[in-house]
């Protein structure tokens, strides 16, 4: 079930010509920031911490980038959790 609801999410991103992968590098993490700086507003800050992005993705949690080409569009942020 799980497998067939990403294999549709991926080819409905697929056909509107957006990509979405797990972000990878400290620049991804801050290229992100970016993006949530520019959409939720920074006031000044990181609306969610590198430092904190990074240690969930290490921690195996969900962190993606949705990207149009190259350019990172979007983002998501999630703890995994019972």
């Amino acid at each position: 079930m799980i497998d067939e609801a990403w294999r549709r999410a991926d080819g409905a991103a697929a056909r509107g010509g957006i990509s979405i992968r797990p972000l990878e590098s400290v620049d991804e993490v801050a290229a992100l920031d970016t993006v949530f700086a520019r959409v939720w507003g920074s006031r000044g800050h990181a609306f969610v911490p590198i430092e904190l992005t990074q240690a969930m993705r290490f921690a195996g949690n969900y962190v993606v980038g949705a990207y149009e080409g190259d350019r990172m569009i979007g983002g998501s942020v999630g703890f995994f959790g019972e």
